[in-house]
């Protein structure tokens, strides 16, 4: 049995692997793995940064950890941090699907 065999074997099967096989933000991330790679270099950038990969230097991964807002960690800085984020993740999405769009019918 060949590999791509067992993992469509394992897709049928299992009803959670393959709602996030077939989900759209799995083949919007496999289509720009083929097509677009540029785009995911600014993901790259991103996590390399949370991860203190980029930019050690600076401390710029900090920011993340422990962000601050009028020199205090509070319940604000951690929201404005994470709508930041969450335009982040919008913005990729948004664009990916801009990119996208003609080759998903609806």
């Amino acid at each position: 049995m060949t590999f791509s065999q067992r993992i469509t074997r394992a897709i049928r099967r299992h009803p959670t692997f393959r709602r996030f096989f077939f989900s759209f933000f799995f083949r919007l991330l496999l289509l720009d793995f083929k097509k677009n790679q540029l785009l995911l270099v600014f993901w790259l950038i991103f996590f390399g940064i949370i991860t203190n990969s980029v930019a050690p230097r600076y401390g710029v991964a900090y920011l993340f950890w422990g962000p601050e807002y009028f020199d205090k960690t509070s319940y604000l800085s951690y929201f404005i941090t994470g709508f930041a984020c969450g335009g982040f993740v919008m913005a990729y999405n948004i664009a990916s699907y801009i990119k996208n769009a003609f080759r998903f019918p609806f």
